[in-house]
């Protein structure tokens, strides 16, 4: 990765995120999003939704890190195969320096993981699928914000990733 793509990746991030405090948008009773936003097409050549969402409504498997009775507030953390054939994709999540989740999953494409982390704290997220690899740093905000999520989309060119926060 060349200097302009970090810069490019950063700037990304940082306008994603204050966008993401500047909207809004209304959460479903089950936590799941009805923003359709989420599926959007960002104008890269890896995503092959024609109409700009994912052709499944549900996610293919939903993972639940935490307790989710303890608390109404969730990150959600998805991943999605915006290409035309299954990939195979080994997730490993630390919580806080801890492993709590590693695994590998076949997603098909056009379908996507919901992974929800519940408890507070960094989550350190390394998400790996032929030869990309994406690793970021996740801390969820606090209880405050209707709506937080990150999308890490399986292209053919690599993993992109989106954050979005809504205070």
């Amino acid at each position: 990765m060349n200097r302009r793509d970090i810069i490019s990746l950063g700037a990304g991030v940082c306008v994603s995120a204050i966008a993401g405090c500047l909207g809004s948008t209304a959460d479903s009773a089950d936590g799941g999003s009805d923003d359709e936003s989420l599926w959007a097409d960002d104008g890269s050549d890896g995503g092959n939704a024609s109409n700009g969402e994912s052709s499944a409504d549900e996610p293919l498997e939903r993972i639940v890190i935490g307790d989710e009775s303890e608390t109404d507030a969730a990150y959600s953390l998805y991943i999605w195969n915006a290409t035309d054939d299954e990939r195979s994709v080994e997730i490993q999540i630390d919580h806080d320096g801890a492993s709590v989740l590693d695994r590998t999953e076949d997603v098909p494409a056009e379908e996507y993981l919901e992974i929800v982390l519940i408890d507070s704290g960094t989550y350190e997220t390394t998400v790996e699928s032929e030869s990309s690899q994406s690793t970021t740093s996740i801390t969820p905000p606090s209880g405050d914000c209707g709506e937080s999520r990150t999308v890490m989309t399986l292209q053919e060119r690599g993993i992109g990733v989106d954050t979005s926060i809504v205070c």
